[in-house]
């Protein structure tokens, strides 16, 4: 099922530290199968690349400490954060890419004109107005995708 990624480059580093290889467990399956489609068609893309001395760290599974990147945050209140966030990043369900060769409003047209010719039976969501290609494999009702802004 994963051909084109490791887990190192889908938990922040402290996951895979403690978890190692079982940190697959974090993650939905419909959220890897979607990323492995967008890999396939438009190439590569990064997700996280802290093993490879990068700065990205928790574009995909995503914990207490996206919330303490502000040093004057303290642990307890970033927690706390978490712990209130509905974001899919803490569910395992999102992922935030930064593709290679396209932009990520035109990788945003490809998945809003191609996701029902492939015939997917979950629905996707994705963020307008970034940089980066953020989508998510959330509960909704229709098989169809979703859209919205920060």
């Amino acid at each position: 099922m994963i051909r084109h990624f490791s887990i190192k480059e889908l938990v922040p580093k402290h996951i895979y530290e403690q978890w190692g290889d079982m940190s697959w467990w974090f993650l939905d399956f419909r959220a890897i199968k979607t990323l492995e489609w967008l890999r396939d068609e438009l190439g590569s893309c990064t997700v996280n690349n802290w093993a490879w001395g990068g700065s990205y760290d928790q574009s995909g599974l995503r914990t207490y400490q996206f919330y303490q990147q502000n040093s004057l945050t303290p642990k307890y209140i970033a927690k706390e954060l978490v712990a209130e966030s509905f974001s899919q990043h803490k569910y395992g369900r999102a992922f935030d890419c930064k593709f290679t060769n396209h932009k990520a409003e035109d990788v945003r047209e490809f998945i809003k004109t191609n996701w029902n010719i492939y015939g997917y039976e979950w629905p996707i969501t994705i963020e307008e107005d970034t940089n980066w290609v953020h989508f998510d494999t959330r509960n909704r009702p229709y098989h169809k995708v979703y859209t919205f802004k920060q």
